[in-house]
Order: C-alpha cells, then sequence, then structure tokens
C-alpha cells in the first residue's frame, strides 16, 4: 500500500504476482492480489509493485475480501518476508501530488469590510480597520491560541475560498494560522472548516482533525495566501492567530498588515442545504449541590460546604500546573448518568482557560503505549453562551483528557460535557475544574474570578426518548 493514490479507486500498488510460480491474478482497478491456500498447504507467493509510490504498509485480506456472505474461520501462518529487486523496479520515489486549492478560472469577491465586526483578544492585539483590510500590532505576551477574530463576512457562507495577502512591516518572522470558522465543532474537536491551503502557490499545513492553516512570514514580506475551507457547515468567522498557535512559547511582538480578503469558489464549493448546529438539548434533573475545598492556587468561597453556585478566585496559578479543585461526591450524581452540565462565569478582566476532567477510577492507554488521562470526557456541547465573541477555543481531547474552553473576560456560558462512566475508565469518581493550570500556558502566574452554578447529571438517552 501506498501512502498516496494509486488511481481514484486505492492505494494498492501491486503489478503481478505468482504462487508457486504460477501467475495468479492481480486487480489494477480496484487493488491486489489474489492467492488461495488449500487445507494444510503452504504456498510461496511473490508480488512485483509498483515502488515508485511512497510506501505505507502491506495489508492481508484473509477471507475478508470474499463477497459471498458467509461467515469464514482459519488458522493461518505468514512467515519469510522478503524483499528484493528486478529490472522493472525504480529508484526514484514519486513526489506526492501537491494537496492545493484550485483557483484556476475563479473570481474572487473583495469581503465587505464594512460588515465586519472585529473581535476576539483585543486585550493582547491592537486590530485596527484598513480600507481593505486590518492592521494588527501587539507587544509581549506568552502564546495561548490568541486570535483576531472577523464576523460578519456574509459571502464565507456562499464561497469556499478565502484570499488575503499578509505583510509582516516587523523585524521578526512571524506565523500566522488561520482558521475558517463554523459556528459549531462539527468533528467533535475542532470548528475551523479548513481543508487545504497554500502560500504563494505552494501547499502549507493544514490540520483537518484540530483545526487551522499555517503560514510563516519573513520580515518585510508580503505572502499571498488561499483557503478552501468546507462551506457545507453554517459559517461563522475567520480567525487570525499571530504567533500564538502553539502552547506557551513568549512573544516579543509583531507588526502586521492583512489586506485584499476576498471569497470565491471552485468546483468543490457546496450547494446544498447548509448544515446547522445541532439543537442544544436542555439537560433534564435539577441542579445538584457539590462540595469544593481550597485547594493549590484557588480560593472556594464555599469551602467544604455543598452548594449549587460555588465561586473560585485566585492570584498566583501556575500554568502546566495541573492544579485543580475537585467535587468526590459528584460521583454518587454521575453513577446511571452520561452527561455533566454546569454555568461558568469569567468575573475577571482577562480569558480563563477552564478545564473539566470527568474523572473515571481506572487510567486508559493512549496509541503511543503511554498511560493515559483518568479523565472519560467523550465530547461537549455547548448549550448557551456560544460563538468566538464568547469562546476564543474549546475542545474535548479523548487522548489526553479533558474539554477545555477559553472564556472571554465577563462572559457567561454553559456546556454540556458527556462522558463515558461505565467504560474503560470505570465508574465516575469525581470531577474537578483547572483554571489557567492545564496545559497551554507555560508556567505563567494567572489571576482570576470564576463562578461555577448549576450542576446537573443527566441520561442523553433520557432526553432523546
Amino acid at each position: 500500500m501506498s501512502t498516496e493514490e494509486v488511481n481514484a479507486n486505492h492505494k494498492a500498488t501491486n503489478l503481478l504476482a505468482m504462487q508457486d510460480g504460477e501467475a495468479v491474478t492481480t486487480d489494477l482497478e480496484w487493488g491486489g492480489s489474489l492467492f488461495t491456500v488449500e487445507p494444510g498447504a503452504t504456498v510461496e507467493i511473490v508480488i512485483e509493485y509498483d515502488n515508485s509510490y511512497p510506501y505505507s504498509n502491506i495489508q492481508f485480506m484473509i477471507d475478508s475480501h470474499l463477497a459471498d456472505g458467509l461467515t469464514h474461520s482459519g488458522n493461518v501462518t505468514i512467515g519469510g518476508f522478503a524483499f528484493g529487486a528486478n529490472d522493472n523496479a525504480s529508484t526514484e520515489v514519486r513526489p506526492p501530488e501537491p494537496d492545493i486549492p484550485d483557483i484556476g478560472g475563479v473570481e474572487f469577491e473583495d469581503a465587505d469590510l464594512d460588515a465586519v465586526t472585529v473581535g476576539g483578544n483585543t486585550d493582547i492585539y491592537n486590530a485596527q480597520k484598513t480600507e481593505d483590510g486590518l492592521h494588527v500590532t501587539y507587544g509581549e505576551f506568552v502564546s495561548n491560541y490568541q486570535n483576531v477574530t472577523l464576523s460578519g463576512m456574509t459571502a464565507q457562507q456562499a464561497n469556499n475560498l478565502f484570499k488575503a495577502s499578509i505583510t509582516n512591516n516587523g523585524e521578526q518572522t512571524v506565523s500566522v494560522r488561520i482558521d475558517i470558522m463554523a459556528t459549531f465543532a462539527h468533528n467533535g474537536n475542532t470548528a475551523a472548516t479548513n481543508l487545504r491551503a497554500m502560500q504563494d502557490g505552494v501547499q502549507v499545513p493544514t490540520d483537518t482533525q484540530w483545526g487551522g492553516s499555517t503560514f510563516t512570514v519573513e520580515p518585510d514580506d508580503t505572502i499571498e495566501i488561499v483557503i478552501e475551507y468546507d462551506n457545507k457547515y453554517q459559517q461563522a468567522s475567520v480567525q487570525f492567530m499571530l504567533d500564538s498557535a502553539s502552547n506557551g512559547t513568549p512573544v516579543t511582538g509583531g507588526d502586521v498588515t492583512i489586506s485584499g480578503l476576498a471569497f470565491g469558489a471552485n468546483g468543490n464549493a457546496y450547494t446544498g442545504e447548509t448544515v446547522l448546529p445541532p439543537e442544544p438539548v436542555e439537560p433534564s434533573g435539577d441542579s445538584v449541590n457539590l462540595t469544593f475545598t481550597n485547594a493549590g492556587p484557588y480560593t472556594v468561597d464555599t469551602n467544604g460546604t455543598a452548594a449549587d453556585t460555588v465561586n473560585v478566585t485566585y492570584t498566583a496559578a501556575v500554568g502546566n500546573s495541573y492544579l485543580n479543585i475537585r467535587s468526590d461526591d459528584a460521583a454518587q450524581y454521575a453513577a446511571g448518568n452520561d452527561t455533566f452540565t454546569v454555568t461558568i462565569t469569567n468575573n475577571g478582566t482577562d480569558q480563563v482557560r477552564v478545564r473539566i476532567d470527568i474523572m473515571g477510577t481506572t487510567p486508559v492507554d493512549i496509541p503511543e503505549g503511554q498511560q493515559g488521562s483518568l479523565a472519560c470526557n467523550v465530547s461537549h456541547t455547548v448549550i448557551s453562551g456560544a460563538g468566538a465573541e464568547n469562546i476564543y477555543w474549546e475542545e474535548t481531547n479523548t487522548q489526553w483528557g479533558g474539554t477545555t474552553l477559553i472564556i472571554a473576560p465577563g462572559k457567561t456560558i454553559t456546556v454540556s460535557v458527556k462522558y463515558d462512566g461505565d467504560g474503560a475508565w470505570g465508574a465516575v469518581s469525581g470531577v474537578q475544574f483547572m483554571f489557567d493550570t492545564s496545559s497551554g500556558i507555560a508556567e505563567e502566574i494567572k489571576a482570576g474570578n470564576v463562578t461555577l452554578s448549576n450542576f446537573i447529571f443527566s441520561d442523553s438517552k433520557a432526553n432523546e426518548e
């Protein structure tokens, strides 16, 4: 198997094959070579393949390729793996086809800047509209996915290509991540709808799992960027992360001009019915009282007393320390349910990074074989307060655990976290909250004031009935 498509149907690179010296069928259209092994028999097979394609793996389909509708079982030993080269072997690996937006024949339309609202982290970025774009300056800060958000561009929904020029007016190289944002996290991880992107005609990284396309602008340089995105989902905004798309890197400052904002459509543009965010399901059940105690840098106003509203203040929360407040009595309410809902109010003057962990009893290993998290969070839904003006960034990380939301100052949101209380993590043992201490703040000392209220545990299946 190749990492690249061999044709429109498959990635198999097989060309010819033989079994015990006799030719067998190799399907060039759909891929694969077919061998038949009688009971008790041993066969020797040789496959010639096209090694000009970049190699990925070897796949064996044992009776699973048969379209006979029957159930099969067996016991097979495969050994003696060896590789060789004949005169047909290629000495060069063909480069992968660049995955860049197709802009041939596309007519771009300038964005209506009069209708644009500039938001995001205005405490970090000084973003001012210009005649055809935006001028952004910023000083020293610690990166934490801060952004400048442009909303209100109606052409974003009808098109699937975004174009702009970015000029670095400063003296340091600038890294720019751009997210074309939907109104909801369509894949469970991100609301970014980017599919592919290019900088001056050359492919640049686009992360379709966690979102964003990343560009690099040298001092005194101007680049032209084009992003293709999936306009099937209801569009919301375009976010620019200037030197901020990392976990806790010190930033010295910058001066950037973004101009020539325009939208267009190629043949991949979606013209069907727009996919809207799922209707928020109000959780059933009453708010319960939970007990939190002072811990680490946090002072809890109801220290040690069960309550349905808790105010938490702190002046010295250290990033990457993962210190938290925890409610063990949440376990009794979590049992028999699968959803935890809470209202969070950021009373402070700075954004707050809130991580919610529904804690199981057994850590689940992550794919790399390292011990994973006890957090059994599966997904989350913002019930109220959704939108880039309230939530700068959000995710539920099923690999390392937890639901994280970066909440704007003065904003209130309500979020429901779905958890697996009956699976590999075991029974829920409690709920914990981290405020500005989870990954991504690089030992920066933060202060904050947050109110938690309306703790509700519910069964999503009951809500569906």
